[in-house]
């Protein structure tokens, strides 16, 4: 047999059949530096070892090559030199062994046994004194008595990084504390959001780049509670998601000026790849899972046909963000897909009986005025047409940027018939396209606009709804949200539901929209599976009836739903616990609360009381303050206004901007702590980022328009600024740590003081563009004191302006589980999943 003990090949294959029979006619390839000729993929089956057999196989070569190209067999000084790897077809352990033939071609097959099969990679290496046209005898001058390397050399002691495989696939066994399954806005969170708070991810996802609806492959700008900059007035409503969504917009904005979605991309991808505990494969899909005898998953398989790799993932907690629920489904839990009656939870903007109609899915495109005439022809095999009747509720209404309504799902599956809702989407945007170059009909002049990208990959809004613990209605959002002790992040998108026959229904209006006037919370129990305890939910496939959906779906919310789904994975297993026991524990509940607020992640009802921190116990004066921005609402615990109209409810939130705004610059605010602490380990800070507007990454001129401060950074945002501390005992301020240029709005900054410190500065001597200076909160930690998830004091009590409901003391008292009436449908799917 061969052996595996040398450096592999390079070269490309060669595979020769038995006796040389059936041998497809293939051509040689020549690189004219190299003088290097390959053939490829042929198969040898040893069934003699005889000169007989390697004559078929130099008469390949020589047929290969025609008869002026190698003149005779290699037996003679004047040969060619050739070099021929042999691997080891049986065993896939095994390597290449290197094989130099000058004379006597029996050398080439001298360790293998008859019945091997072998893969031969062959390569005939010329003189590159002679051309290849003119492959003969060579002159004694020409031929050395050594064999000659080729221009790249590999260092002999280096190897390959992974041997060159055939077919079937590579398994690897990858451990990790949380698996979570899609890469799109809800798994960026679930992700970062786990990762940051310590423990180690494995995140798996199908497509080439992150991003899901909202990556180059598809240019969906990214919605959300804000409803666009509907929903915000500054210094009162600010509804805008922050956390690691607002941490990516902030770089991607001030690295993006010129909105390349491939930028976006970039940016997403970077975020993983700062987290030496985040693992992350793309082209990855997920595909399977496996349940225990306890009822909890205990692996998941996932497979890049690309690589030809499986993974095998066996994680503590696994969340499932792949927007169609496939966890969820293979994991065998109760699924919904489709739109519920009135009667199960009284809803009525619910349908009068159920079926299985889903929202549908969407292309967009992109055009742009050429500056000369462009003609417009639909391909021959692309023939929809559209009329003035169709386009009565599906109006072109601009040139550049279109159409979310150009959408379909009914009478097809979203998920099994994709590929067939897909190419009808292409035919529907092209005839529209078409309309609006031909019809006549735009009102304006079309002929020298031309497409500038289309998509083919469908932007897809609705699937599978997994079972949680709490089922969100529609009683949920409006009227008036309900308070959930739970609450772990906030929506407030409208009840958006669309017409599930699309563009193929021209006689009604392609969606319906229900405003939702306040920002609600959303429970942790929506994020975590009824039926397997160890798995999670993020984003528009979590547990919420097809009218809560409407306002759930949207990808900042989906975020926002990940962070928090993320965070409560890591706390459960940074805890030893399930997700199930968590969502039982209030004291848990607080924690993860507790961290999310921490994370500038905005929790309805919730402030911060985290008892490690410094500042609270502190007072806070400034050298200039306004009316609508005291100094003390650096530590009010809420660090966004959402009081004003389309804000919270006043039960669930705070009064005020809750922020520091200083009159003119430069500014200081300062905090003196009741008693010295022992150290200053690091200071958080959050300051203004205008969550009151738009600002989202867009490909529509319309809404890049509408951004003026996209490109650069946020003008409430401190630029520059300084951090002093107040050693104990004195009356001298020490710089720690100076600041120029910043951008973000969340600051950690570990500064590592050492001696008792008695108060903490902070001076501003530049924004990004407003004369104020503007702060929403100043923690401070000591040194080994920071970490992530305090511990609830016990007799803790909540704010007396917040109805959160939260009462539970630390000596063990359990929240009681609110659950949604159970209708017929859970059991049902649950039997067919």
């Amino acid at each position: 047999m061969a052996s595996a003990d040398m450096a592999l090949s390079v070269a490309a294959k060669c595979r020769l059949v038995k006796g040389n029979e059936d041998l497809n006619n293939e051509t040689w390839t020549a690189d004219d530096a190299t003088a290097v000729m390959r053939i490829h993929q042929k198969e040898l089956e040893i069934d003699d070892i005889t000169t007989y057999t390697l004559h078929h196989l130099l008469m390949l070569m020589q047929s290969l090559f025609l008869d002026d190209v190698i003149a005779s067999l290699p037996t003679s000084d004047t040969a060619p030199r050739v070099r021929i790897w042999i691997e080891n077809n049986v065993d896939a352990g095994d390597g290449y062994t290197l094989m130099q033939c000058d004379k006597d071609m029996l050398d080439v097959l001298q360790s293998v046994q008859v019945g091997d099969k072998l893969n031969i990679d062959v390569q005939l290496m010329m003189s590159p004194f002679h051309p290849l046209t003119s492959f003969g005898p060579q002159s004694p001058e020409t031929v050395s008595d050594e064999p000659k390397d080729g221009p790249f050399p590999i260092d002999p002691q280096g190897q390959h990084v992974s041997p060159p495989i055939g077919g079937g696939m590579i398994e690897t066994q990858l451990t990790c504390d949380v698996f979570v399954a899609g890469g799109g806005s809800a798994g960026i969170g679930a992700a970062l959001g786990a990762a940051r708070s310590g423990v180690s991810v494995v995140c798996v996802h199908g497509r080439p780049v992150l991003g899901g609806n909202a990556s180059s492959e598809v240019k969906l700008h990214i919605v959300g509670a804000d409803l666009g900059g509907g929903r915000g007035i500054a210094l009162e409503t600010e509804a805008r998601e922050g956390g690691v969504l607002e941490e990516i917009r902030l770089d991607n904005s001030v690295c993006n000026p010129q909105f390349c979605a491939q930028m976006l991309d970039l940016t997403f991808l970077d975020k993983f790849r700062s987290l030496p505990n985040l693992n992350l494969l793309l082209n990855t899909w997920f595909v399977s899972c496996t349940v225990g005898d306890d009822g909890t998953i205990t692996s998941a398989v996932a497979e890049c046909q690309l690589t030809q790799q499986r993974y095998i993932i066996t994680a503590k907690v696994y969340i499932d963000a792949t927007g169609d629920g496939r966890l969820g489904a293979e994991a065998k839990c109760q699924w919904r897909q489709g739109r519920e009656a009135q009667s199960e939870y009284n809803e009525s903007l619910a349908m009068l009986k159920a079926d299985t109609a889903t929202e549908g899915s969407s292309l967009a495109f992109k055009a742009k005025d050429m500056g000369k005439p462009m003609p417009f022809t639909l391909p021959s095999t692309f023939n929809r047409k559209f009329t003035v009747e169709d386009c009565i509720h599906h109006k072109p209404s601009r040139l550049d940027y279109g159409f979310w309504w150009v959408e379909l799902s009914w009478p097809w599956d979203n998920v099994s018939d994709g590929a067939t809702i897909g190419s009808n989407l292409t035919e529907a945007m092209l005839g529209i396209w078409d309309y609006m170059k031909n019809s006549g009909e735009m009102g304006e002049d079309v002929s020298q606009w031309a497409l500038e990208w289309f998509g083919y990959l469908p932007c897809k809004r609705e699937a599978r709804r997994i079972k949680g613990l709490y089922t969100q209605t529609q009683n949920n959002l409006v009227p008036t949200p309900t308070s959930f002790p739970d609450a772990v992040c906030h929506s407030g998108w409208g009840i958006d539901l669309h017409n599930p026959q699309g563009i193929n229904d021209p006689a009604r209006p392609p969606y319906s929209n229900t405003y939702v006037p306040y920002i609600y919370g959303t429970p942790l129990r929506c994020f975590v599976s009824a039926d397997r305890s160890n798995m999670m939910m993020a984003g528009r496939l979590a547990s919420f009836t097809h009218v809560a959906f409407g306002s759930q779906r949207v990808m900042g919310t989906c975020n926002v739903h990940g962070q928090a789904a993320g965070t409560a994975a890591a706390y459960a297993v940074l805890h030893s616990m399930s997700p199930h026991d968590v969502c039982s524990d209030p004291n848990a509940v607080w924690s993860i609360q507790q961290q999310l607020l921490r994370d500038d992640q905005f929790v309805p009802g919730q402030i911060n009381q985290d008892p490690r921190d410094k500042a609270l116990t502190g007072v806070v004066t400034a050298s200039s303050q306004q009316q609508n921005g005291p100094a003390s609402a650096v530590i009010s615990g809420q660090t966004r206004a959402v009081f004003g109209k389309g804000g919270c409810m006043t039960s669930q939130c705070l009064p005020g901007s809750n922020r520091w705004i200083s009159n003119g610059l430069p500014a200081t605010v300062q905090i003196v702590f009741k008693e010295p602490i022992a150290s200053m380990g690091q200071v958080e800070l959050i300051l203004d980022s205008a969550l009151q507007r738009c600002f989202t990454f867009s490909i529509s001129s319309e809404d890049q328009a509408r951004m003026p401060w996209w490109g650069k950074p946020m003008p409430e945002t401190v630029r520059d600024y300084a951090i002093e501390a107040l050693p104990a005992g004195s009356n001298s301020w020490q710089t720690v740590l100076t600041v120029e240029g910043n951008h973000q709005r969340k600051r950690v900054h570990m500064i590592g003081y050492p001696d008792k410190c008695a108060g903490i500065r902070i001076t501003v001597t530049a924004t990004n563009g407003i004369p104020d200076a503007h702060i929403c909160e100043i923690r401070v930690y000591e040194i080994g004191n920071g970490g992530k998830f305090p511990v609830k004091p016990k007799g803790l009590k909540p704010h007396p302006l917040l109805d959160n409901y939260d009462t539970a003391e630390s000596s063990g008292e359990r929240l009681q589980l609110a659950t949604s009436p159970e209708p017929k449908w859970w059991k049902e799917n649950a039997s067919v999943a």
